[in-house]
């Protein structure tokens, strides 16, 4: 049976190879056909409360074995599955339910109270799935008494095993990721059939997956580098083994235990990862392909990294509106770039080997690229003001054309409008290609933090932190940090005769917003800078924490 949609990624494996281990969650392993009949019932389930194709579904959790089931039992009706992250505040979470207008929110115990606490502002929600509702929650017997809220087992357990059979257009919406904006109002990334299986079909050609191989999945689902990466693993028919966080011990254990072939790791994780006690003790000679993203890495981290796990590496780069990976730098790049430093292992002896590369080209400093565009992807570099494509060398916004490319935000033209232009996506980021269409990251068109792989956007921060009684003035940077790659500042204006705290801000922060876009230091200063429109300049704050810097983002 050919793979012609989302759903048909269980219903093709469930029936051909239907004996052969799906995924392994929470110390449980199911096969394609037992994921195959499961989602069959939430998707009978999810039909007996009215959801049709196009309706919103919501999921908040970690990493679960629901959030499959819920996507593909989705899928074979037709409904759009929105992941949304259980790191927010619980009024950005209700914001985000609100905006997706989801009828159904499917919550993980741990995350109830969140949603309790916010229950007034989702007056479009008909029903509340709590999973472990029945015993996983301090006040179970509100699960049994309301008619708002189910157990999740049970909810399922009442449906018959039957697929509804809709077959999907290539337009449909399968998938809604939610990115902050600029204005710090969130937006939800319409993510289609076609612009999924585009990516899967890529990603099982280059990422060196397929039915021999045991993929860990550990960054969040809520996230394209969770979902999207997981999702090229189940096309391909791989055995997924998911763990609920990306915690670096647990990822090594699970690759000891399970044999694991392929993982995906932040910059971040993988270079705790280096570090986690024991690490030399364990039998990791089953890994294959690291792949890592999603923030930039140091040589010195990806060296040792190299030399610990003693496997292929890919970079990818990408965006949810991309549905993720659109440039790669292949296990081939990385050893050309070894190879041309000589076989140095010592990572200052390499840094130096790149400095000294003629011009942008040369093997070894593109361990600093992002890589070369996908198949079927197209990249072009677009200097402010211009309209023209970028000479090599020359810093732009770096512009996409692909077929996953998103076909817009969720009721949002106006957004749409900014980010699409003549069948190219503006990334906001900025680059250069060199001579042979290797991609550089130099710097971002918008003022985006990354901190961990996860976005920040000032403007939502700078609106907080503005209601803070002893703030006047604040303007939110990013700064250089050796865990996390950068980490939030805000640069305070007092008001007059106040003294605002380093604990006094960030507490007032982490009350109303996610913890990792709270700032983690401030500075006091007399005045911002800005410009005759009024305009902050930010650069003018940035560039004493990333003077000396090859690149403005770390």
């Amino acid at each position: 049976m050919p793979i012609s949609s989302i759903a048909d990624l269980i219903r093709t494996h469930g029936a051909g190879r239907g004996g052969q281990p799906a995924l392994t969650a929470d110390g449980r392993t199911v096969t394609f056909a037992q994921l195959d009949a499961r989602s069959n019932q939430v998707a009978q389930a999810l039909a007996g409360e009215g959801i049709a194709a196009g309706d919103r579904v919501a999921y908040l959790d970690a990493n679960a074995a629901q959030y499959y089931e819920l996507l593909f039992g989705g899928a074979k009706l037709g409904a759009v599955n929105v992941a949304v992250s259980w790191r927010l505040a619980p009024v950005e979470i209700a914001a985000i339910v609100a905006d997706a207008q989801a009828r159904i929110l499917v919550v993980g115990a741990a995350f109830a109270a969140a949603v309790e606490a916010v229950e007034a502002e989702l007056p479009g929600v008909k029903k509340i799935i709590v999973v472990g509702g029945s015993t996983g929650h301090q006040d179970s017997t509100r699960y049994q008494d309301s008619t708002r809220y189910q157990d999740y087992d049970e909810w399922v357990a009442a449906a018959p095993a039957v697929d509804p059979g809709l077959c999907a257009k290539p337009d449909d919406v399968r998938i809604q990721l939610y990115t902050s904006g600029t204005t710090g109002l969130p937006k939800g990334v319409m993510l289609t059939e076609h612009n999924l299986l585009s990516l899967l079909r890529m990603g099982g050609e280059t990422l060196d997956l397929g039915p021999d191989t045991v993929n860990l999945v550990a960054m969040p689902l809520f996230h394209i580098s969770g979902s999207g990466y997981s999702l090229s693993g189940f096309h391909a028919g791989c055995h997924t083994v998911l763990l609920r966080e990306a915690h670096p011990g647990e990822i090594l254990r699970a690759v000891a235990e399970h044999g694991v072939t392929n993982l995906f790791a932040v910059p971040a994780v993988l270079r705790t990862m280096l570090g986690v006690p024991g690490i030399a003790d364990l039998d990791l000679s089953s890994l294959r392909t690291i792949v890592y993203g999603a923030s930039p890495i140091s040589v010195d981290v990806l060296v040792r990294a190299i030399a610990t796990f003693h496997c292929d590496f890919v970079q990818v780069y990408g965006l949810s509106e991309t549905a993720g990976t659109v440039t790669m730098l292949t296990p081939e790049d990385h050893r050309r770039a070894l190879e041309a430093a000589g076989g140095a292992t010592d990572p200052g002896a390499i840094e130096a080997a790149g400095t000294a590369a003629a011009g942008v080209a040369g093997a070894v400093g593109r361990l600093r690229s992002a890589g070369r565009a996908v198949p079927g992807a197209r990249v072009r570099i677009v200097p402010p003001h211009t309209g023209a494509d970028a000479a090599a060398g020359e810093v732009g916004e770096i512009w996409i054309c692909s077929p996953q490319n998103t076909p817009g935000y969720w009721h949002n033209p106006r957004e749409t409008a900014v980010l699409l232009e003549d069948g190219w996506l503006r990334t906001g980021d900025a680059g250069y290609l060199d001579a042979d269409g290797y991609l550089f990251i130099h710097d971002r068109v918008k003022d985006m933090i990354i901190t961990g792989a996860e976005n920040v956007y000032p403007a939502e921060v700078e609106n907080v932190l503005m209601s803070h009684p002893d703030i006047a003035d604040v303007a939110v940077i990013g700064v250089p940090s050796e865990r996390w790659g950068e980490t939030v500042k805000a640069v305070v204006v007092a008001e007059a005769g106040r003294t605002p705290t380093t604990a006094d801000v960030v507490s007032f922060a982490r009350a109303r917003l996610a913890a990792y876009k709270c700032p983690t230091s401030i500075d006091l200063v007399e005045a911002l800078p800005r410009n005759a429109a009024g305009k902050v300049l930010k650069r003018e704050l940035r560039n004493p924490y990333w003077s000396g810097r090859g690149r403005s983002v770390s």
